[in-house]
């Protein structure tokens, strides 16, 4: 946004020149001036590419640019030791002392792996920014204070949660021992501890945290799974359950290690506020099967698109429109105590990419949650009656 023409100018953007020049706009229909007074333009923009268009100089020479740098690590340190204590200020002292040491560990890998992973043709998605940080300690405010006690306890999570972040996107096994020789590098210079003597895998899998296998929803907590065998059984049993239910297509999967592993990494994510994940693999590997299964587990809806010839980018926008409508009912319902389940997983395939501008609105959703225009005027009119009526119904 804003889209080029077929002659590479950018209408909204030469509107918002044209008042920059002149302080007005023409009336079309009285074909008269109208001025704008007392009025301010703030725009924020990033880099051009990956759906954002080149602005021109034309219109970015009439603003005072200010560029905001990556802030440094002394910067970095102070966001996350602030985010830590917040957290942690009613846990253990010992807990409590690792606010600093568990930042500089964090922030130590997140510039290893800038430095030694880096994008290629067959890597692309080897990209890294302060998000993934954030994510780690995202991980780390699932900690429970009555069942994480010691320090080892945290640190074990901190394992765990830095793996999901940035191990689970590296795709050769190269890569995943170069990054697992980093983590207990920093586990041995900051913590004192060693990755293997501690108990974070058991030389053949790693250790796994979740919160699904106690169901009552008041008990759950985000723990090490120390019986693996308990969770392939519950695992099966949820997979029939899913496969009993009507109106579905049953799924004959047979749930290996490797793929109980999925599940819960995919759980993970899903479970996590603005948890979105980018499943990698070759076709059949069962990323599909496996992100139903997880989205079964955490009670949440699933929804796909169902392409059809002719299938148009209207047609994509109208499906986005239902699911947005359909989320937000939802959430009315089941906020005044209704049975309805509150989230939907959206399943988008690149099977499904029908228009490269499908991606643009898939971006839009991701960065902000909107798709911008994606309503015509008459249709939020539609949409805010509608809504009143199913507030006025369930209040």
């Amino acid at each position: 946004m804003p889209k080029k023409d077929e002659y590479g100018s950018q209408p909204p953007i030469e509107l918002l020149r044209q008042w920059f020049d002149t302080g007005f706009w023409y009336d079309r229909m009285k074909v008269v001036k109208n001025f704008m007074c007392d009025f301010q333009i703030i725009a924020a923009m990033g880099k051009p590419g990956g759906g954002r268009a080149h602005i021109t100089p034309r219109f970015t020479s009439k603003m005072h640019l200010i560029n905001f740098t990556n802030p440094n690590e002394k910067q970095m340190r102070k966001i996350y030791d602030t985010i830590f204590s917040t957290k942690f200020s009613l846990f253990g002292d010992d807990i409590k002392s690792l606010d600093e040491t568990l930042a500089l560990a964090t922030i130590n890998i997140f510039n290893q792996c800038c430095s030694d992973f880096l994008p290629t043709p067959k890597k692309t998605h080897y990209i890294y920014n302060m998000r993934d940080i954030s994510k780690v300690f995202q991980g780390l405010y699932l900690a429970d204070r009555n069942y994480y006690e010691t320090k080892e306890d945290i640190i074990k999570l901190w394992a765990h949660e830095v793996l999901r972040v940035f191990h689970d996107r590296l795709i050769s096994f190269e890569d995943r021992a170069k990054f697992k020789k980093m983590v207990n590098d920093q586990m041995e210079a900051q913590f004192s501890m060693n990755y293997e003597e501690h108990g974070m895998t058991d030389g053949e899998r790693d250790a796994v945290f979740v919160d699904f296998l106690v169901e009552d929803e008041e008990m759950k907590v985000y723990e090490e799974v120390n019986d693996f065998s308990a969770l392939r059984v519950y695992l099966n049993e949820k997979l029939d359950e899913y496969n009993k239910q009507k109106k579905i297509q049953p799924m004959d999967i047979v749930l290996f290690t490797d793929a109980i592993i999925h599940v819960t990494r995919i759980y993970r994510v899903l479970n996590m506020k603005r948890g979105h994940a980018l499943l990698v693999g070759v076709g059949g590997s069962g990323r599909h099967s496996l992100t139903r299964l997880s989205a079964y587990i955490s009670n949440m809806n699933f929804d796909q698109l169902e392409i059809k010839k002719d299938f148009s980018i209207k047609d994509f926008r109208v499906k986005l429109m239902d699911l947005y409508e359909m989320a937000a009912y939802r959430n009315f319902r089941a906020g005044k105590g209704g049975t309805e389940k509150l989230k939907t997983v959206f399943i988008f395939s690149d099977n499904d990419v029908v228009h490269e501008s499908f991606l643009e609105d898939i971006q839009n959703m991701l960065n902000s949650g909107i798709v911008p225009n994606i309503y015509p005027p008459e249709e939020l009119g539609r949409v805010r009656d509608e809504m009143k009526i199913c507030y006025k119904q369930h209040c």
